[in-house]
């Protein structure tokens, strides 16, 4: 578990940043694959799981990820975090590197931070799991022993009202 960080906060943060990831089998107008396609929308948490334990429903439900071209801003029970997100390596890889600055709910200085995580889709869900550590997780499942967080979404399906923002 990082220093200084609570478990819940991480837990946060991470979720949110997951839900910028998707599909990266989209195709621009130029015909050139673009990874963030499938990734780019609103995502909304389905289910938790942070050391192996189910995070409580209250927690889940208010947990939702708003992804675009490599930048997220996600909703925690904490509030809103916001952040960048890069692919490591190439895109059919699946990982992705997530950078955040985490406020100091203490009042002292805020932190950058940088976690890694790896996605899949599963029957129209997208599964991201987080490390704790510096390391990329190596499997799709939290428990005690590997201190992942791992999340499962569902894309929001977008309004009318959405489209006219854009």
């Amino acid at each position: 578990m990082r220093t200084g960080v609570s478990c819940f906060a991480w837990f946060a943060v991470m979720s949110l940043s997951f839900c910028i990831l998707a599909n990266v089998e989209g195709q621009t107008q130029s015909g050139k694959s673009d990874p963030w396609k499938q990734l780019t929308g609103k995502w909304k948490c389905e289910g938790a799981w942070v050391h192996g334990q189910a995070m409580p429903k209250q927690v889940v439900a208010k947990m939702q990820l708003e992804m675009s071209k490599g930048k997220f801003v996600a909703q925690t029970m904490v509030g809103q975090q916001k952040g960048e997100l890069a692919f490591v390596g190439k895109p059919s890889n699946k990982k992705l590197k997530i950078s955040t600055v985490i406020p100091d709910r203490l009042g002292g200085q805020p932190k950058k931070s940088t976690m890694n995580c790896m996605y899949k889709f599963e029957k129209g869900v997208l599964v991201i799991v987080y490390s704790s550590d510096e390391k990329f997780p190596t499997e799709f499942k939290s428990t005690e022993s590997n201190k992942y967080l791992l999340v499962h979404y569902r894309k929001v399906a977008s309004t009318k009202t959405d489209s006219k923002k854009k």
